[in-house]
């Protein structure tokens, strides 16, 4: 299936055929579109993996929900400034690929030092403007374990499916689970609430690894002062207004109802669960808070460790702790380290 497949008969019955609304279902399928392509150009599977709610709803959950955006992590090594040549590469090929394709470049990109950000701009099969958003990541590269290739076979596009190096789900779900505690939407509510009723990661083992995770995530991307214990009482603040606008467009018919009070009572109940810490990981965020990354507080494993201690985004987290006329010799010496990212 490529893009003079999407016809107005096609997304017309299937949406009929699913339940999901136009616009939405043609986006979705477009994205789907976009990734086949990728997947088949070396520099691109190389060098992302999929992450975020379209990586859960795509790979791991068989669309419950649509998701609109392609959200990818870059998965290779290196100082940020060695990483500018292929930034452009990237940059380059992917603007041919998706004009090649009939898309624009969009106006509301933005290239910043760690993310780069565009839309690509398209007319649906209805006549409208509409757009799909990509971001790509190139702050946290190091990941603690290697990505997978996973298959998306959706039932709304008539091909044999793709393969796409996708964030392993213990991976990808902390980073989700992060994202729920510090922006509380409706959607990331959604996927949790999904993954606590699901069957996966349920081993001690996989919580475990989950929960240790979830502490990392939270010491490195939490905007402001860094925290020395996690809060999840936010969850509980989410508005049911926010149903309708955010989630509601991207639910099939038949199953619009989505409810909201058992769900963040439940998410709570799971997060609780898995979110106690053990005496060295309340070490290792309070060590954090000071400006001392100690990634063996968290991780006993030597192959974790090593591709974690240098993550750009805790070096860059600990130089901007650490911004302190009275810091120690250690502490300046990971600052200049977080420089160089």
């Amino acid at each position: 299936m490529d893009t003079s497949d999407i016809t107005r008969s096609y997304i017309i019955e299937t949406a009929r055929k699913y339940g999901f609304q136009r616009d939405t279902l043609e986006k979705v399928i477009r994205l789907y579109q976009i990734l086949k392509d990728m997947s088949g150009i070396p520099l691109f599977r190389d060098c992302f993996a999929l992450k975020g709610g379209t990586a859960i709803n795509l790979v791991c959950f068989n669309l419950p929900r649509l998701s609109v955006d392609i959200d990818l992590d870059f998965t290779r090594f290196g100082r940020m400034p060695e990483l500018l040549p292929l930034r452009k590469e990237i940059k380059s090929a992917l603007f041919d690929l998706l004009q090649s394709r009939g898309y624009t470049v969009g106006k509301l990109g933005k290239e910043l030092h760690t993310l780069d950000q565009w839309t690509f701009n398209y007319r649906s099969i209805a006549g409208n403007n509409d757009h799909i958003k990509m971001e790509l990541n190139y702050g946290i590269r190091n990941h603690f374990l290697p990505v997978v290739s996973k298959e998306i076979n959706l039932d709304i596009v008539p091909d044999a499916g793709i393969r796409f190096p996708t964030l392993h789900p213990c991976e990808l779900f902390a980073t989700k689970i992060n994202a729920l505690i510090e922006r509380r939407a409706v959607r990331d509510l959604f996927d949790v609430y999904s993954l606590s009723q699901s069957n996966m990661l349920s081993t001690l083992r996989e919580r475990e690894m989950l929960k240790k995770r979830i502490v990392f995530y939270q010491t490195i991307g939490v905007e402001g002062t860094a925290r020395k214990e996690i809060d999840l009482s936010g969850i509980m603040d989410i508005e049911p207004s926010r149903i309708r606008s955010q989630l509601m467009p991207l639910l099939p018919s038949g199953k619009k109802f989505f409810p909201i009070d058992i769900a963040k009572r439940s998410t709570m109940q799971y997060l609780t669960s898995i979110l106690t810490l053990s005496p060295r990981e309340r070490e290792y965020m309070e060590s954090f808070s000071k400006g001392i990354y100690k990634p063996e507080l968290l991780f006993s494993d030597p192959e974790i460790i090593r591709r974690i201690t240098d993550h750009p985004m805790a070096l860059w987290k600990i130089s901007r702790i650490t911004a302190d006329p009275g810091l120690s010799s250690r502490h300046r010496q990971i600052k200049r380290r977080g420089r160089k990212l």
